[in-house]
């Protein structure tokens, strides 16, 4: 009998930085962060890579242009979520240059944008994002969430 394989589903978040400010969503209800800011992002479809993933969503989610060749990957995050409902892997890019100016473009799933100082971030951020955002200021690259 074959064993079915596992599969770990995958998201991309986007760090855009101006200065010491960086991009964030206050998020809406969506099954994680309701009302609390995180960083640009989302599911990576099939049949793409993770900077072309990434691309895509700040084209979706901002309506700017990072070209995949910008995108550069600072962290990866293995993520157990809460209540057993299994895990997820995080990479997280920074885009080194974009073209645009971001705005809300899913109102939807998100009540606003806003740039917020990286060490003074809204109290009302992801948790697991402050994790994350400590791991990449130490310069590490992995970091386990959860377990």
């Amino acid at each position: 009998m074959q064993k079915k394989k596992f599969k770990l589903d995958t998201f991309v978040a986007v760090i855009l930085k101006k200065d010491n400010k960086i991009l964030l969503t206050k998020r809406k209800k969506n099954g994680w962060g309701n009302s609390e800011y995180a960083l640009p992002g989302g599911s990576v479809d099939g049949n793409e890579t993770l900077r072309v993933a990434a691309s895509r969503e700040m084209n979706e989610e901002l309506d700017i242009i990072v070209n995949p060749d910008n995108l550069k990957v600072l962290h990866i995050s293995h993520r157990k979520l809460s209540h057993g409902i299994g895990e997820i892997l995080g990479i997280f890019l920074q885009a080194e240059k974009w073209a645009g100016e971001a705005k809300n473009m899913e109102p939807d799933k998100c009540y606003e944008i806003g740039w917020f100082d990286i060490d003074n971030l809204p109290e009302n951020t992801v948790k697991e994002l402050k994790i994350v955002i400590q791991e990449i200021n130490k310069r590490e690259m992995y970091s386990e969430i959860g377990w």
